[in-house]
């Protein structure tokens, strides 16, 4: 097993370290990972969602570091998405999202050599409003209390 350390610094003293790492990577025969399935939203219940993904084809030669995930409003571009990076190795993730609000998701995986190309995007999500959410939790205390 081989482990390398790769900073390079210019001339100007300022660290070149991520992009010549990756031509590093790259030269021993590293690659990106492919891309991830389409996130599916499994469930949303109030403002908590849970999606999943099917991992890449190819790790590119190293396995998977983490995968991270693109999330946000349904209507703005990729620069404008949140982004998560989420380290465990499953292809679930959990997320609290905000009341009444159109949301999408990407994922992409990350290796040794950088992040690779990026999902599909899941189908749009829409979380319950406020109000209702309200109305479905006082009715089920009030029949848990009355129950017990």
């Amino acid at each position: 097993m081989h482990l390398f350390v790769c900073i390079f610094v210019s001339e100007s003293n300022k660290q070149l370290t991520n992009e010549y790492c990756k031509l590093l990577y790259v030269s021993l025969g590293l690659q990106l990972p492919g891309k991830p399935g389409r996130p599916v939203v499994n469930k949303v219940v109030g403002r908590k969602a849970t999606i999943k993904w099917a991992p890449p084809d190819s790790d590119g030669g190293s396995k998977i570091i983490q995968y991270v995930i693109y999330y946000g409003s349904a209507d703005v571009d990729l620069e404008s998405l949140s982004k998560r990076k989420f380290k465990e190795r499953s292809n679930s993730c959990k997320f609290t999202l905000r009341f009444d609000k159109m949301y999408k998701f990407a994922v992409a995986a990350e290796n040794k050599a950088g992040i690779g190309p990026l999902s599909e995007f899941s189908e749009v999500i829409k979380t319950p409003d406020r109000a209702g959410w309200h109305v479905v939790f006082l009715y089920f205390f009030v029949l848990n209390f009355f129950v017990n």
